[in-house]
């Protein structure tokens, strides 16, 4: 429990009971002199705009259909098991998504980039 007091993120595994994060040390390290980015589950997410408040914005990212969504996984060769697992999480975290200051559909990956960039630029130079 010490370990994670210090943790700023918070992450549990998909398959596994297993925690893992970024050190508050290490971020307020790279903070003085850079911009982060964090790709982290529903957890991290709150975790992070929880310790950064009006200093983050955080970003959801939405399948465009839970059925898309296993049609992906199945195309990447994921195991059924696993498939089932990630689809529960993903009902889970989607559940989360009022939790985000914005929330986008991965529908194209090209555009949901660009979406993503804008959001980014914007809350940069404001």
């Amino acid at each position: 429990d010490g370990i994670r007091d210090d943790l700023v993120t918070g992450v549990q595994t998909c398959a596994l009971p297993i925690f893992y994060g970024t050190l508050k040390s290490e971020v307020k390290k790279m903070i003085k002199n850079h911009n982060l980015i964090f790709d982290v589950d529903v957890v991290g997410a709150t975790s992070l705009k929880k310790y950064f408040s009006k200093n983050s914005i955080s970003i959801f990212i939405n399948p465009p259909s839970i059925g898309e969504l296993e049609k992906r996984l199945l195309d990447r060769g994921m195991k059924f098991d696993i498939i089932k697992e990630r689809i529960a999480k993903a009902k889970y975290e989607i559940s989360m998504e009022d939790k985000f200051d914005f929330s986008i559909i991965n529908d194209d990956l090209d555009l949901a980039k660009k979406e993503i960039l804008g959001l980014v630029k914007t809350f940069l130079n404001n």
